[in-house]
């Protein structure tokens, strides 16, 4: 038996891992609904705490699958500029940590989480830039089956509920039910649908942008609400054609949007009770603030920007006033793109989450971005 030679080419190694690395970061906590593992620092009964081995798994897997690719890649010296301003302030992230292990011996496992991902893409932005250009319709056919398996994924969920009254873990029967797909994890399947929807509209996929508008309202997180909000808003206000027309449009669908939540008053009471606790955390300010690092260990706050500026302050003031210029660039000045839909995202969920505590929108969100200042855009 052969095997055509043409198989074994590094191009072609390449496409398979990019898709691999793909159904990789989507699929992998698909183990938390199949395997009844928990997600979450409370317990619930008929879950275990995820093993060891499925916490560390994904760091070893994505690893794995991105040194095949760059040793199937031929390196350049030069790294984008705005790459290397991110690079630079998750150096000082990552000296920072260390500095609190050593002075306070404490670990802050979510920090050092995204750090990882971002250091395990770092070397993609010096890959020389014809090698990545069949990446960009590769990721277009990989988004189109991520929005197929997501889709099937909180559909199987679904009938579970209602065949074997199988209750996700995030879901308390006759109180509050949430769906977050096989993830098992509304707030992040909330974040990755809201993104499809965007992917589903730029293709004009109409039913499919309808799954995904069902699958962000059954997640019943209030940032994948918020965040739906945000995607009509930079669809009807990123234009620059009848801006005005489109204003008093968007202004016209918040009215009715909000006529709407008085018409259901009783249900929008109901989740707001179901979620009190939940709301209390992100809205409390209880952390310590000092002008310099380090002089109290890393602390987490359920808000991202918030933590950040208290964590790194003040390297981190350069980077939030950045990230506010170019949401305002991005989001009224620049033509529309999925990967600035996803920067879009990433900024007004980390104003309520910690958008970069989240697998796999975390990885997925320096990959995009390394790519986008290669100049792999779509």
């Amino acid at each position: 038996m052969t095997i055509s030679l043409t198989l074994l080419r590094p191009a072609a190694i390449n496409r398979a891992m990019w898709y691999l690395l793909f159904l990789l970061s989507i699929g992998y906590n698909f183990h938390r609904y199949l395997l009844y593992y928990s997600n979450g620092a409370l317990g619930k009964e008929g879950y275990q705490q995820t093993p060891f081995v499925w916490q560390v798994g994904k760091y070893i897997l994505v690893a794995g699958v991105l040194s095949v690719i760059y040793i199937n890649s031929r390196f350049t010296r030069r790294i984008p500029a705005k790459l290397l301003a991110v690079y630079a302030l998750i150096g000082l992230i990552l000296l920072i940590n260390v500095g609190s292990v050593l002075l306070f011996g404490k670990v802050s496992t979510e920090e050092l989480e995204y750090v990882v991902f971002a250091l395990l893409v770092l070397p993609i932005g010096f890959i020389a830039k014809d090698e990545l250009y069949p990446v960009a319709d590769q990721i277009d056919r990989m988004l189109n089956i991520t929005q197929y398996l997501l889709i099937a994924s909180n559909l199987y969920v679904i009938l579970g509920y209602l065949l074997f009254r199988r209750i996700p873990f995030h879901a308390y029967e006759g109180i509050l039910m949430r769906f977050g797909g096989l993830w098992d994890d509304p707030n992040t399947f909330a974040i990755i649908s809201v993104l499809m929807l965007g992917y589903a509209l730029f293709k004009k996929q109409y039913v499919l942008a309808g799954f995904h508008i069902v699958n962000v309202l059954l997640t019943v997180s209030l940032n994948g609400y918020l965040l739906l909000i945000t995607l009509v808003s930079y669809w009807f206000l990123n234009t620059p054609t009848n801006r005005l027309l489109r204003v008093v449009l968007f202004i016209g669908l918040l009215v009715l949007f909000a006529l709407g939540v008085a018409y259901n008053l009783e249900y929008a009471v109901q989740i707001y009770e179901a979620k009190r606790e939940s709301i209390e955390q992100h809205s409390s300010f209880y952390m310590d603030f000092y002008p310099i690092p380090l002089l109290q260990p890393i602390v987490f706050h359920e808000t991202w920007f918030l933590s950040m500026n208290v964590n790194y302050f003040p390297f981190s003031v350069p980077f939030t006033v950045a990230a506010l210029v170019v949401f305002v660039r991005f989001f009224l000045f620049k033509p529309k793109s999925l990967q600035r839909l996803m920067f879009i995202l990433f900024f007004v969920t980390s104003l309520f989450l910690p958008f970069l505590y989240m697998f796999p929108v975390n990885f997925l969100a320096f990959l995009l971005l390394a790519l986008y200042t290669k100049g792999i855009q779509f």
